[in-house]
């Protein structure tokens, strides 16, 4: 079994987000709106480079928000380099 994470880096995609369980759309939503701020440069580019802090900045920013409830902040991983 291969993940749909796992296959993306696989054919080629050097950094990939996924989930490892199923996670809520309010969560995702949240955790992606941030993660996204944080690497859209001011001309618009995509910074590859801080692709792993900014879900680590974005995952404990939910973690902060919501502490008792795991699966809003765990299911969230980096597949890459």
């Amino acid at each position: 079994m291969i993940t749909l994470a796992a296959t993306l880096h696989y054919t080629g995609c050097p950094n990939v987000i996924g989930t490892l369980t199923p996670s809520t759309d309010r969560s995702t939503a949240r955790v992606t709106r941030n993660l996204y701020s944080g690497l859209i440069s001011a001309d618009g580019r995509i910074d590859p480079e801080e692709c792993v802090r900014r879900l680590h900045a974005a995952v404990s920013a939910e973690r902060t928000r919501l502490p008792d409830h795991p699966t809003a902040w765990c299911p969230f991983i980096h597949i890459g380099i």
